[in-house]
């Protein structure tokens, strides 16, 4: 009888969960007409039988399907550029044929947690024996409108990209709806605001449903891109609801309860329950504070008893922020939560406004409440303790004042667990900048930070229940100009110094302090953008000798920045930050060891100066057209058994080059390259430049490499045999390079059926209705090569 009733109790449950909530499957949306691209250009071959192309890295959300045509057997090298190497990779295809190839990537490099990143580039070569081979190149993507408050049905081909376009006015918020018509397809999406930056992506699978709630960023025509990999040679369908919504405010102290109706199991005419994929209930909520009082927003889920014997569906809460994260292109700040319940701190550093939509079915309850909590600011430069008292995980969070630039290290000791930390502000463009920051139980061993000025949420995520530790924020200001500093023990100091790109510097770090004493001391040395380009240990040391001071071992380090190790990097365009840390001091004349001082301050002497082309025995300037060029070096008599020379290259962009190299009297010679990318270096060793390497580096021998810059900087170490004055000389060619021409912005697309041209250099040759029913219209551009 007991199980009768439970049988009887689970049927009323799920007869419940099926009748309530009115969320439907979308049905009867109308197929809209779309634009088919089709971009075509010619790839020349040069004298030697060789094609080469230049190809842009670009915002490759999703492939666009591109294409290759050759009418006969090919080769072909491909060299990706990265920060500071290449990947270079060959293959060989038959012809003749079309086939599918990618041409670039969306290879981004960035200098720094504080830089936006810069696309890296391609170069391709295609080689056949015969000098006769035909190149052309294709790309593909379609366009369809995307009516705002209207279903939207789309026919797609896999493995191509659609671009629905709508336009935004005044609209606050928006659902998005994307409900595909079959499973075995895998799915993209990515929107774009007007200025081509991310609110929303990710990918979905198995027919399921989603809603996507994002956040417009104004005025402007918005894309958004979908792509489709099915799994079957089956069609291919998607619906699509753009909903404008206004998002339920929640002031300071106010609690919202609501439950997320309906389900995707129903009743069957005969009674059977079958399951039915519906549109899941999305609500989302906003919430605000300010620069002075940070807000809390706190949720949790209450699920049904049945929820766990069932597949349903599993709620969650996307958090949206007003706030763009660096990148390129930048990105809307968002952060999804599936967890029962959670906590998230905000501060509305440049006045933005935060949002919560909670996603999901099946009578799961939620509640969300939004509070000012009392937040303290962070102790600095002292010891402070923490313990989790809670039952859970626990958050804390703290505020961080910074008047100026500043360097932090934090250090821990007798933790249990312990916290994890992250901290953030946004600037006045609505820019995030934050980041995660590690605490060490040892001062030296710890990470040093640059911090750029700004009003900080510090947020601490205890590791487990009884979580604790003594933790201590370590923070030193930022000085102008390098010279004398005096720095305490245990503590740290940032210099910031100006740099150029590709200048190579000379950094001495010396102990003037009068007494005898030993000092191990940590350099960090960041670019403007927080990106490290140095770290170093080293140990200081000053005696008297009379009436005099002498180095007790070294009392001064130097460091040419700018040579090609692992260690050193160069410089962007702007300033450099120098962090000084001093951990230990011990003394001199206490025999082996030493005794240690504590809360003594190191006088330090701090020079940064260009070192110019000093660190080469010579420089020369060079200047490529189109024709090839000369530079020559004279290999004095006397000489050095390793000496090092410096070509200075202006170059156009995006050409493929030819460096043949004669010496006399050197044993062997290795080159190493930067070039100014957007103000940042971008480095290729001998690991890299020898990969199409010919010949004997103590006669003749070429390389080859291609210019991502107009500012070159090519660096050549030579072993001498020193019989005799010798010479380097070193002839630099340029291929004639094709660039590849990415298609031009997606332009508005109206569903009328025609196509329009698009401008520039492209020719539109031909465009024509491909399906009656759900109107096709076929766009082909041809690329007028510039006179």
């Amino acid at each position: 009888m007991l199980a009768n009733r439970r049988r009887i109790g689970l049927s009323i449950i799920i007869i419940y969960v099926i009748l309530a909530g009115p969320t439907f499957l979308l049905a009867n949306a109308q197929y809209v007409s779309q634009v088919e691209e089709v971009f075509t250009q010619d790839i020349p071959t040069t004298d030697n039988g060789h094609a080469y192309l230049f190809v842009e890295g670009r915002d490759y959300f999703v492939d666009n399907p591109q294409f290759l045509t050759h009418d006969e057997d090919i080769d072909y090298n491909r060299f990706r550029y990265h920060k500071s190497d290449w990947t270079s990779t060959d293959n060989s295809y038959p012809g003749p044929a079309t086939r599918f190839f990618n041409y670039g990537s969306s290879n981004i490099a960035t200098w720094g947690w504080l830089d936006d990143g810069a696309y890296l580039p391609d170069f391709l070569e295609f080689v056949n024996t015969t000098n006769e081979v035909t190149l052309q190149a294709q790309e593909v993507r379609h366009r369809f409108p995307l009516a705002i408050g209207a279903e939207t049905g789309l026919t797609m081909k896999s493995g191509h990209t659609y671009y629905g376009t709508f336009n935004v006015t005044t609209e606050e918020f928006f659902h998005l709806t994307l409900a595909p018509m079959q499973d075995g397809v895998e799915m993209f999406y990515v929107i774009l605001d007007g200025q081509g930056r991310i609110l929303s992506q990710d990918s979905f699978s198995n027919g399921n449903i989603i809603v996507i709630p994002f956040l417009p960023s104004g005025e402007g025509m918005y894309n958004l891109i979908l792509f489709s990999d099915a799994a079957t040679a089956g069609p291919v369908g998607i619906n699509l609801n753009l909903e404008a919504i206004t998002p339920q405010l929640i002031e300071y102290g106010e609690v919202y309860e609501d439950t997320m109706p309906g389900s995707e199991w129903v009743v069957g005419e005969d009674g059977s329950i079958i399951q039915d994929e519906k549109v899941p209930y999305a609500m989302t909520y906003e919430f605000s504070s300010n620069l002075t009082h940070p807000g809390r927003i706190q949720y949790a889920f209450n699920y049904p008893e049945i929820f766990s014997l069932v597949d349903s569906y599993n709620p969650y809460v996307v958090f949206t922020a007003g706030l763009f994260e660096p990148g390129n292109p930048p990105g809307r700040r968002s952060y999804s939560s599936s967890t029962g319940g959670d906590t998230y701190y905000y501060l509305s550093a440049a006045n933005e406004s935060y949002y919560a939509t909670f996603i999901g079915s099946d009578n799961v309850d939620y509640y969300v409440t939004n509070d000012m909590p009392v937040v303290p600011n962070l102790p600095v430069n002292r010891e402070f303790y923490l313990e989790n008292k809670l039952a859970g995980d626990e958050k804390r969070a703290y505020i961080l004042n910074l008047g100026r630039d500043s360097v932090l290290r934090i250090n821990h000791s007798d933790i249990n667990g312990g916290y994890s930390w992250d901290i953030w502000t946004a600037d006045s463009e609505s820019r995030f900048i934050g980041r995660s920051v590690t605490s060490n139980g040892v001062f030296e061993d710890a990470s040093i930070y640059y911090l750029p000025e700004g009003r900080y949420l510090v947020e601490g995520d205890a590791s487990g229940d009884d979580a604790s530790g003594f933790y201590q924020f370590n923070l030193g200001p930022v000085i102008d100009g390098a010279g004398p500093v005096a720095i305490d023990a245990c503590s740290l100091l940032g210099v910031r110094v100006q740099t150029d790109p590709l200048t190579f510097y000379r950094m001495n770090l010396t102990l003037i302090e009068q007494n005898n004493v030993t000092v191990q001391t940590d350099l960090y040395v960041f670019n403007q953008y927080g990106g490290t380009v140095l770290t170093a240990d080293t140990q200081l040391g000053n005696r008297q000798d009379g009436v005099s001071w002498l180095a007790y071992g070294l009392n001064r380090s130097s460091y040419e920045l700018g040579l090609d190790t692992s260690s050193y990097s160069m410089f962007c365009n702007g300033s450099g930050i120098i962090a000084i840390a001093p951990y230990e001091v011990l003394n001199n004349t206490a025999g082996s060891g030493g005794n240690e001082y504590h809360e003594y301050t190191i006088d330090y002497d701090l020079t940064f100066e260009e070192f110019g082309d000093g660190i080469a025995n010579a420089t020369n300037v060079a200047n490529l057209g189109d024709s090839p060029i000369w530079s020559n070096f004279t290999l004095g008599d006397p000489g050095d058994a390793s000496e090092l020379y410096v070509v200075r290259l202006s170059a156009p962009r995006g050409v493929w080059m030819n460096f043949s190299v004669y010496a006399e009297d050197v044993t062997s010679w290795s080159a190493y390259a930067y070039q100014d990318m957007n103000g940042c270096p971008q480095r290729l060793s001998w690991n890299d430049l020898d990969d199409l390497f010919v010949g004997s580096t103590a006669s003749e021998a070429s390389f080859q490499m291609g210019s991502i810059s107009e500012d070159i900087l090519i660096a050549f170490k030579v072993e001498r045999d020193l019989a005799d004055e010798g010479s380097l000389d070193i002839q630099i060619s340029p291929f004639e390079t094709t660039a590849f021409e990415n298609p031009p912005p997606v332009k508005y697309y109206s569903g009328a059926g025609a196509a329009v041209p698009i401008g520039g250099d492209w020719l539109l040759i031909g465009a024509g209705v491909a399906v009656v029913a759900v109107v096709v219209v076929v766009a082909v551009y041809y690329f007028r090569k510039r006179a």
